[in-house]
């Protein structure tokens, strides 16, 4: 009887050695399948940022953004500590648009449209909302518009 164990010992091992492969294979299959599925909803959430803020710049800025940005000058960001997904178009000059969805990001509500430029002291981004060309042209024409200086700089001008 005592002859038998080693090769029920063996057998044994290579039962569970085999198990131990199948099951690592399952896992990289089902991690494998994961970042698939991740990667094609980042890259739909990318999309539909892209395609929602080019709307929306179409809708509140007929007169001016709309005729000058494309929706391929857009780049969507996926979704990111609980906000929606959004997009990003460069202007030159590091003046940028940022189009940002609801933190649901199921597009239900339009987002938000702001233009991002740097303080013309310091270099800091100033975030102004636009809802109009006439908020974009104020934002653009300096000292009568909104500030183009931070805080900082213009309380130390003062």
């Amino acid at each position: 009887m005592t002859s038998n164990h080693p090769s029920v010992l063996a057998a044994l091992t290579t039962l569970a050695t085999d198990q131990v492969a199948n099951f690592r294979r399952r896992q990289a299959a089902e991690a494998a399948e994961i970042e698939q599925w991740r990667r094609e909803e980042e890259a739909a959430e990318r999309a539909a940022a892209e395609t929602a803020a080019h709307e929306t710049l179409q809708w509140l800025t007929p007169d001016t953004l709309a005729r000058v940005v494309t929706e391929e000058m857009w780049r969507g960001y996926p979704r990111h500590r609980g906000d929606g997904p959004t997009a990003v178009a460069h202007l030159g000059a590091g003046v940028y648009l940022r189009y940002a969805t609801p933190g649901d990001g199921l597009g239900t509500v339009p987002g938000d449209l702001w233009l991002l430029q740097p303080c013309t002291d310091c270099g800091v981004r100033l975030s102004n909302p636009l809802w109009s060309d006439l908020d974009l042209a104020t934002c653009l024409t300096g000292p009568n518009g909104l500030p183009t200086t931070c805080t900082l700089c213009f309380t130390a001008r003062a």
